[in-house]
This record gives C-alpha cells, sequence and structure tokens, in this order.
C-alpha cells in the first residue's frame, strides 16, 4: 500500500475535482493564448482557428490516452502531480518557443537541387512553407506538449476518484464536468481581461504559474520541498526568459516607433509610426494587416478610398445623420465630420476608439459603441439615417452576418428614403476574387437596392479599392451637387460626371446571392485572406521584425 505523506486532504477526492478544475481552465486558456500568439503572423482567420483546434484535439487525445495507460501502469499519487508540474514549466516556454518556430516557418525559403534519377531529369525549384501550413507545423510544435500533458491528467483523476467512490461513470461525468466548468471560467477571464489587460507573455506566465500551484502545494504538503522549490525556480527563471525577450520597452529603430501595442480577443492592435522625413506617416495594423495610413504632418488619410468616400458623400447636406460601421483609425470620421455630418460610430473592437483619437487626429463623433454591426442596425430607428457606411472589409475576417440578404435589408429598414448606402470592399473585378465583389453587389440588389459600383480603375484584373454606392429607392443621379467636397480631394481626379462616376453592365449573376442560412462569404474571401495574409508575412511582419521588434 502507498504511504500517506501527504495529509487527508491532498489525497480526498475534493483535491483530485479542484485539479481537474484547473487543468480544465488551464486547457481552455492555452488554446486562446496559443491562437493569438499566431494570429500576428499567420492571422485570426477561420484556416488559423481550424488549425490550432487541430493541434488542440490531437494533443488531448494522445495525452487521454498516455494518460490512460499511466493511470494503470503507474499508481503512485506523486504521478499525477510530476505531469501538472511538467505541464505548467511546458506552458511557460511557449513563449520561447512560439517565435522561434513561427518566423522559422514564415521566413526559411527550401530548395531542391536539380538531380538525376535513373535516367530522368528532375528540375529543382524552391518553396516558402504557406501560412495554413505555417501555422498548422508552428503550433504541432509549441502547442502540443503542454494539451499532451493536460490530457493525462483527466484519466489518472478518473481512476484515483474510482478507487474512492467505486462509481467509475459517475466518477468521469464529474470530472469532465468540473473541467468543463474551468474551461468557462477561465475562457471568459483570459479572453476579456487577462490578455488585453497584461499581453500573452505575462498572460502564459499567469496561466503556467497558477497551474504549478497544484503541484507545489502537494510537495509542500508531502514534505518535498525541494521539489516544491525547484518547480518555482524552475518557472522563475523560464518567466525571466521571458521578460527579457518581451521587448515592449524597445519601441524604436531607425525607420520605426511603436507607439501602441496591445493583444485582445480580436486580435493584436499594432500602431507604428514610419520615420521617413520627406512623408512621416502612421499606421495601424490588426494582426499585421494595415487597416489606417495618415500623414503625420496633414492629417490626412495615404488611402484614396477615404477621399472617394468624401467626395461622394459631399452630396449629402450639413447635419446628415450618419451610422459608420467600422472604426479603424478614425481616418473617414475625420474626413466627414468635416462635411458636417452627424457620425454614430460601431466598432467590435472596443481598442478602435482610444487609438483613432490618441494616435490618427480623429475629433469625437456623436457616439461610438463596441458592438457588431448587425445588431447595431438592428437596434438603429427606422428610417432615420441619411447615410450608412460599411467600411469593415479590409482584413481577414468579415461581417458575414451583414452581407447577407437579410442584413443589408435591416440596413434598407434605417435609411431615410432617399438614403445611400456606402461599402467598401478591396478586390479585384475579374477572376475568381471577383466573385466575392459580386456577391455583394448581387446580395445588396435583391435586398431592394438600385446598385451601383464607383468606377475606381481602368484595369479590372488589378486589385484596387472598389465602393458600392447604393440608394433603397430609384434614384436619379444626375441631381447630385458633390461641389462642397474638400478641395483636398481635387487632386485624385475623381470622376464626377453622371455618365461615368459607376462601372457599366456590371454581371452581377456571376456572384452568389448570400442568404443568412447560406453565408458564403468566407469561402469566397478566401483569396483575398491568401492575399492580406501573404501581405502582412512579407511586408509588414518581416520590416519590424528586421529592425528587431517582437511581433508580441
Amino acid at each position: 500500500m502507498e504511504k500517506n505523506t501527504g495529509g487527508s486532504y491532498i489525497d480526498s477526492k475534493n483535491f483530485l475535482l479542484l485539479t481537474s478544475f484547473i487543468e480544465g481552465g488551464v486547457v481552455m486558456a492555452v488554446e486562446l493564448i496559443s491562437a493569438k500568439m499566431i494570429a500576428p503572423y499567420f492571422g485570426a482567420s477561420t484556416y488559423v482557428w481550424t488549425a490550432v483546434l487541430i493541434i488542440t484535439l490531437l494533443g488531448l487525445s494522445v495525452g487521454y490516452y498516455i494518460g490512460g495507460w499511466v493511470s494503470e501502469k503507474f499508481p503512485k499519487k506523486n504521478i499525477l502531480f510530476n505531469i501538472v508540474a511538467a505541464g505548467s514549466l511546458s506552458i511557460a516556454l511557449m513563449p520561447i518557443i512560439a517565435p522561434w518556430v513561427i518566423e522559422l516557418t514564415m521566413f526559411t525559403e527550401f530548395e531542391i537541387s536539380s538531380f538525376n534519377f535513373l535516367g530522368f531529369e528532375f528540375n529543382g525549384f524552391k518553396f516558402n512553407i504557406g501560412f495554413i501550413q505555417g501555422s498548422i507545423i508552428s503550433s504541432f510544435v509549441f502547442l502540443t506538449p503542454p494539451l499532451i500533458f493536460c490530457g493525462m491528467v483527466s484519466p489518472i483523476i478518473i481512476t484515483r476518484i474510482s478507487k474512492i467512490s467505486n462509481q467509475i461513470g459517475k466518477s468521469a461525468g464529474t470530472v469532465y464536468a468540473i473541467s468543463t466548468i474551468g474551461g468557462v471560467l477561465a475562457t471568459f477571464l483570459t479572453g476579456f481581461y487577462i490578455i488585453p489587460n497584461h499581453g500573452l507573455r505575462l498572460s502564459t506566465g499567469v496561466i503556467a504559474m497558477f497551474f504549478a500551484l497544484i503541484p507545489m502545494f502537494y510537495f509542500l504538503r508531502s514534505k518535498k520541498t525541494i521539489h516544491a522549490f525547484g518547480i518555482m525556480g524552475l518557472l522563475c527563471v523560464i518567466f525571466m526568459i521571458n521578460v527579457k525577450l518581451d521587448n515592449r520597452g524597445v519601441t524604436s529603430s531607425d525607420k520605426y516607433k511603436v507607439q501602441y501595442r496591445s493583444d485582445g480577443l480580436l486580435g493584436q492592435v499594432f500602431v507604428v509610426e514610419y520615420k521617413n522625413t520627406k512623408a512621416p506617416s502612421m499606421m495601424l495594423h490588426i494582426n499585421n494587416i494595415s487597416q489606417t495610413y495618415m500623414h503625420i504632418p496633414t492629417g490626412k488619410s495615404l488611402w484614396k478610398y477615404v477621399h472617394r468616400l468624401a467626395t461622394f458623400t459631399a452630396c449629402k447636406p450639413p447635419g446628415s445623420k450618419m451610422l459608420l460601421a467600422g472604426l479603424g483609425g478614425g481616418n473617414v470620421v475625420k474626413e466627414l465630420m468635416k462635411l458636417g455630418f452627424v457620425i454614430d460610430v460601431c466598432d467590435l473592437d472596443y481598442r478602435m476608439a482610444e487609438v483613432s483619437k490618441k494616435y490618427f487626429q480623429m475629433p469625437e463623433p456623436h457616439s461610438i459603441v463596441a458592438n457588431d454591426a448587425r445588431n447595431t442596425i438592428k437596434m438603429a430607428p427606422k428610417g432615420y439615417y441619411d447615410l450608412v457606411v460599411l467600411d469593415m472589409s479590409a482584413g481577414e475576417n468579415q461581417p458575414t452576418n451583414v452581407y447577407t440578404v437579410e442584413g443589408f435589408e435591416d440596413v434598407r429598414k434605417i435609411l431615410k428614403p432617399d438614403g445611400i448606402l456606402f461599402l467598401h470592399y478591396p478586390s479585384i473585378f475579374n477572376g475568381p476574387e471577383g466573385v466575392a465583389l459580386k456577391s455583394i453587389g448581387r446580395t445588396i440588389k435583391a435586398a431592394g437596392f438600385q446598385t451601383n459600383l464607383l468606377n475606381t480603375t481602368s484595369d479590372y484584373n488589378k486589385h484596387t479599392e472598389f465602393m458600392y454606392m447604393c440608394f433603397p429607392n430609384p434614384t436619379d443621379i444626375s441631381k447630385f451637387d458633390y461641389s462642397r467636397r474638400d478641395p483636398w480631394t481635387y487632386k485624385y481626379n475623381f470622376s464626377i460626371d453622371t455618365a461615368n462616376i459607376f462601372i457599366k453592365n456590371v454581371r452581377w449573376e456571376e456572384g452568389y446571392i448570400l442568404t443568412d442560412d447560406q453565408p458564403l462569404f468566407d469561402k469566397l474571401h478566401q483569396n483575398m485572406v491568401v492575399r492580406y495574409r501573404t501581405q502582412g508575412i512579407e511586408i509588414t511582419a518581416k520590416q519590424l521584425l528586421d529592425e528587431g521588434l517582437n511581433i508580441f
């Protein structure tokens, strides 16, 4: 019989259930943190989340199997707490391992030389690991070990409790229920509080330390102080290494100055000042995809679409009410407030308001709410707005719940009879990427709008900024007057001639009608996801890393 050296409590069912509760919380926290570690490099698209979920399930499955075997072969109590200790150490190592393996998969180019095999000549070639494969490989390396250790915990606890209560089924159900409740609580705390307030490295350290409390308590009560202090010592060493690697204090180089960085549930927000003496600028990145680009001396956007929007909204008089969905760095708000519009803004990420005001010179609009666009639209008064601007498409994750017939019908309800809907979507007109663009248009049309694409390019095979200008009722645009637009926009020579404002003869049937029941837009948008993520890796991430600035 195993000698009882730890006191009655640590041998009890309650202590084992407490361990299960903490382990369940740790699993969900680690999964969430790992996805956020990957996001600044590979994004937060459905593909990346799928990769993380695959690795999570794989790691837990292996852990469950090994744990079941260990529970029979090694019945001593301390094996459980050794496993928990190993798990906490592997979690603490994640912020050290993750950047190394991610950057390796991002930037390493593999070359296969030409060779002759059995008289056949094979040409050599070079290739890089794609962002989908890279996210799978990198998450496998740094996420699998913690999850295997965590997965081993439940089978061992179930075996222990079953021996105490002699009720295997009830024991298993209780352990998994308690573990799941811990996961629910940890997901809430990690996503809404720990990551936004403490960043990824510190959050990982907190989770590792918390998990380590269980074995430390056990070993102290068992009078194995060397074990307890050994765990604490290793964790402290790893934590100090993380502090040293976390260069949040190193925010400047000869070319860049990091003005702001924040990790949150919706991704990493990064504001960088580009120290170009000829054109000093400020750029907002979300998961390393550019969202706002401003010339600092003038405070003007360096993107044409903002000024195009300011040109064509000028047909409405001062005092017109506008709903803007998607804040970004606030350049759109700034330009449209100069036209005298009363603007209500909604953005899912509360950080955007802070960033826009502090770094992009945005004035205070009529209101800003951190809310989903569809929900905001549904709650708005019927027939209230003169203008609705949907500016949410410059990124991987699209508002698929808005880009449906039902979503656009909700937009139509809140517009006045002579109102206008503007929708910004970067794309290519022709080819596979153009299907997403035309699907938006066909869906808007199906919702009862007079649907038009502004004439933004002469090259339909080139990626550019497309913009819809749609009306809830038949509208004669020849009466529109754009003369009160900002003179700054004159240099862009936007065509305001009625005959040339819109792209003619658009074949909407090349797109799909999107509905709430069949939200196909994520699939249609996948080519753009690849484009955005490739640019984020090859341009933004590489430039910052080359300057010695860590991504997280």
